[in-house]
């Protein structure tokens, strides 16, 4: 069965619209595999032919970076070793890229084929930067200790956060003798206050959680990585290690749902319970974004000075291409207050 031109063109704008995602954000090399698939899909492979009938939405369902991981995974593997001229920057030559990924294509077709059935496991240690900037914040604010709810933890990585050191245009924060610092450019005159969030514990949700202490896991989380940003591969992989050493609270649910039990449950007097969440909400359907909304709008008209409850979300402007720092907290602070921009990664924090 042929591809309609109406279908084609809805995969093109999905593709199109995520290689200039990648190209904004300092990932040229992610773009240009994008593109290599959007160029040679088609119904020869099963995987080519189940991009190409993609029933879904392209973006909200992350269809380009789900058809782009696993190739990276072939490369990390060893298995498709004449991938390391993409990988290792030997040629940057879109036809000869477009080539190398139609290779592969052909010859890991079945193996491929699997890695479309679920979103990318996105595990950034980096976006912590400017999610503690909105911590140290609501710490300023509440002057209580933190107890965090995460949704979309994925692997739960950033369920450590209170185990990272931070240096944000040179407030330090974190513990100092920490493995991982993350250390963003820092834009903007002005820095979050040097003040230390006490978090005291940290509990999460993803639809898909991962188990990080399992090696072939492990290697897929890596394999989502954009692999041009070496630095995100080498904080992956620490971040990686200390999750094995310190093992995280970490739910498989709905992220509605999750929210809902959550909030039901009593909160300790004398703690600021905080809504925290990167990069997942585009993902969301809409009724499960208005139930989490109605959710904590519900449960900060019960809020007060003693049991604060407070909203930090790091999440895409899509005009902007670029992500935004935004927190509220009950009572008093109801309404969002943009705090600054992030690179999509950390890599840099703008703040307002």
């Amino acid at each position: 069965m042929s591809i309609s031109a109406q279908q084609k063109e809805k995969i093109n704008a999905g593709y199109e619209q995520q290689i200039a995602y990648c190209t904004a954000n300092d990932a040229p090399l992610t773009a240009s595999i994008c593109r290599a698939i959007m160029t040679i899909a088609d119904e020869s492979t099963r995987t080519g032919a189940r991009i190409m009938n993609w029933s879904g939405a392209v973006i909200p369902e992350a269809l380009p970076l789900r058809s782009a991981a696993p190739f990276h995974a072939l490369y990390q593997s060893g298995k498709a070793p004449y991938l390391a001229a993409l990988y290792e920057g030997e040629t940057s030559n879109q036809k000869q890229i477009n080539g190398l990924i139609n290779k592969a294509l052909h010859e890991f077709d079945d193996e491929i084929y699997p890695w479309l059935d679920t979103p990318p496991q996105t595990n950034e240690p980096g976006r912590c930067a400017a999610l503690m900037g909105g911590l140290m914040m609501l710490s300023q604010r509440h002057n209580l200790p933190i107890e965090i709810l995460e949704i979309g933890s994925s692997a739960g990585l950033n369920l450590n956060i209170h185990r990272y050191a931070f240096d944000l245009g040179g407030v330090r924060v974190g513990p100092s003798d920490s493995k991982i610092l993350i250390k963003p450019k820092w834009r903007g005159a002005d820095t979050p206050p040097p003040v230390q969030p006490n978090i005291v514990s940290t509990r999460g949700v993803d639809l898909y959680p991962m188990d990080c202490k399992d090696e072939r896991t492990s290697e897929r989380l890596m394999a989502y990585v954009w692999p041009e940003q070496k630095l995100r591969l080498e904080r992956t992989a620490a971040a990686i290690a200390m999750a094995r050493k310190n093992p995280v609270d970490l739910s498989q649910g709905d992220a509605a749902d999750w929210i809902e039990e959550q909030l039901s449950q009593p909160q300790e007097e004398g703690t600021v319970r905080v809504l925290m969440h990167s990069i997942v909400w585009q993902y969301l359907p809409k009724a499960t974004q208005e139930r989490i909304t109605i959710a904590m709008e519900k449960a900060g008209q019960n809020a007060d000075d003693n049991r604060p409850l407070a909203w930090a979300a790091l999440e895409t402007n899509q005009s902007m291409k670029q992500h935004e720092l935004s927190i509220r907290s009950w009572p008093d602070h109801s309404d969002a207050q943009i705090l600054g921009h992030s690179h999509a990664h950390g890599f840099w924090v703008n703040w307002l």
